[in-house]
């Protein structure tokens, strides 16, 4: 299990897949791999324009992992379907954080075409993420950080470490599209160094282009001092 993580994904496999197969297929993968999400945790989804059974009109479907699935292992059975339209329309009734837990009893009266299988609660997530396909994984590496009752102190500790192996300089790569990670390693201090024409294509064939930022680790460094990162570990 270690190693980097490699990519499985196979063209041939999937021709003449579905949008939903092809979900499928991305799952399984994603959950055969227990360096990505830990068993049962995890949830996909893509959004999918299908022909309504009642007006035959078509209409765009949210398919995301239902409650209690396996990404691993599961079939197309294991995916909740439900109107995107109707979940977007939940945004107008929504009473506040204090009323949270009431909007999980609406999502069944969202379902499309009859379907018995159960929507998790990160549905809204799926829903409200402006993009046709969403991966929320659950790597127990993390989780274990996240859960730990040290756990910033454990993260302080990886950072130190990553800055004592040696390393001059660090790279972080995205598409100019993920605002909100740009936002993120700005406020860490990394610049933009590089701007890579339409060098992503995503699952639906679209390009896009990818920043390159860089950050030196001396100066990383002086920031993570300036939070006490570098002090609390040494």
């Amino acid at each position: 299990m270690n190693g980097a993580i490699p990519n499985r994904w196979n063209d041939e496999e999937v021709q003449g897949f579905s949008p939903q197969e092809l979900l499928l297929y991305r799952s399984n993968l994603l959950g055969s791999d227990l360096r990505i999400t830990n068993y049962g945790g995890g949830n996909t989804s893509a959004k999918v324009a299908m022909q309504d059974p009642v007006g035959g009109e078509d209409v765009q479907i949210l398919w995301v992992k239902g409650s209690g699935g396996d990404l691993g292992s599961m079939g197309l059975s294991g995916f909740a379907t439900l109107y995107q339209s109707r979940l977007l329309a939940l945004e107008e009734i929504y009473r506040g954080l204090e009323f949270e837990d009431e909007m999980v009893a609406y999502l069944p009266h969202c379902t499309f075409n009859l379907n018995t299988r159960a929507a998790s609660i990160d549905t809204p997530l799926h829903c409200f993420v402006d993009k046709l396909h969403i991966d929320h994984l659950h790597p127990d590496a993390l989780i274990a950080l996240a859960a730990a009752k040290d756990g910033e102190r454990l993260t302080q500790e990886i950072f130190a470490l990553a800055l004592e192996s040696g390393i001059e300089k660090m790279v972080a790569r995205m598409t100019t599209d993920q605002k909100g990670a740009i936002a993120t390693f700005e406020g860490l201090g990394f610049r933009p160094e590089a701007l890579l024409r339409d060098h992503v294509k995503d699952i639906d064939g679209n390009t896009h282009d990818l920043v390159v930022m860089s950050h030196s680790v001396e100066e990383f460094e002086q920031t993570l001092a300036a939070y006490g990162v570098v002090e609390n570990v040494s």
